[in-house]
């Protein structure tokens, strides 16, 4: 690990719509695209190291059909609340 806050230059490929957010936010704001990489690198890898990884929540999470199928049937058709569900929105 380095010592230096010397700049150094790294290469990542993103989606084409990553890319436009991207331009469109410095657009926006006023701000360079390397001061913003970086600082959103810190922001997320502060965030890791704060965080307990067991509780990390993925940004996509990828489901088979047979799951994603399964959970459109819950969300369409959800079961009643259970006991515990209720008493704990009511108090």
């Amino acid at each position: 690990m380095s010592t230096s806050n010397e700049p150094v230059q790294i290469s990542a490929f993103v989606s084409a719509e990553t890319k436009a957010r991207l331009e469109a936010y410095v657009r926006e704001y006023g701000v360079k695209r390397s001061y913003l990489i970086e600082r959103a690198l810190q922001h997320h890898l502060a965030a890791m190291d704060a965080i307990p990884s067991d509780v990390l929540i993925p940004p996509v999470i990828v489901l088979s059909k047979a799951s994603g199928a399964k959970l459109a049937d819950k969300l369409t058709n959800p079961p009643p609340p259970t006991d515990a569900m209720k008493a704990l929105f009511n108090g």
